[in-house]
């Protein structure tokens, strides 16, 4: 007959052997549903909704934006799925790529409409150079600080000057590509006047900047 001591030492190793046993099989388990997830198709097209899912669409954007052409960016998606082993289910076609772009727009459009609308905003610059090359961003916080951003461009220097022509054109894009307000005025016109404060990375030339700043929002 078995003392209480050593049917609790056999209860114990039953158990630590129970538990290594589960162990192995939840390890086993995840590696086989990781095989079958490698083998499946990645869903870009969903056939029950008849559309292309929200990933899909937001991969499409985010090519557009990388400059990668409307008829090329099937072949994209299918060669970066092919480096992870997948098959995509479907690809966008050119015309379908066309309309995501237009969404794309039509999302920036509504948006550079809205934060138009907002008083007191703040402009951000930041200026960064690369390979010989000087770049500057342009971004604005609303009251809730909230941060949009504007635009990005190349410049020939960093100059005040040079800051606030790139501005412009930025401010001119933005125009081109939304509608006016109702009372006629621009959106460009509308971000220009309710910019109360500016900020830069460059105190010297954010001085500049400013003064310059002033005088062009009595011109624009």
């Amino acid at each position: 007959m078995m003392s209480k001591k050593d049917e609790y030492e056999t209860k114990l190793q039953n158990y630590e052997k129970l538990k290594s046993e589960q162990k192995n099989l939840v390890e086993e388990n995840h590696y086989l549903r990781n095989i079958l997830e490698d083998n499946e198709q990645l869903e870009l097209y969903d056939n029950l909704e008849n559309r292309y899912t929200t990933s899909a669409v937001e991969c499409v954007m985010n090519l557009l934006n990388f400059n990668i052409a409307a008829s090329k960016i099937g072949r994209f998606i299918e060669t970066v799925c092919s480096l992870c082993k997948r098959i995509p289910n479907q690809v966008p076609a050119c015309s379908t790529v066309n309309r995501i772009n237009d969404m794309r727009i039509s999302v920036a459009s509504k948006q550079m409409q809205d934060i138009s609308k907002k008083t007191n905003l703040t402009l951000y610059s930041d200026a960064t150079s690369k390979y010989g090359k000087s770049f500057e961003v342009f971004a604005v916080s609303d009251d809730q600080k909230n941060s949009y951003l504007l635009g990005l461009r190349e410049m020939q220097c960093k100059s005040s000057e040079t800051v606030l022509d790139t501005l412009k054109e930025i401010l001119h894009d933005i125009n081109e590509m939304c509608d006016k307000h109702e009372n006629d005025q621009s959106v460009g016109y509308k971000l220009l006047t309710n910019i109360k404060n500016t900020m830069s990375d460059r105190a010297a030339t954010e001085k500049k900047f400013s003064l310059s700043w002033n005088n062009t929002e009595l011109k624009y």
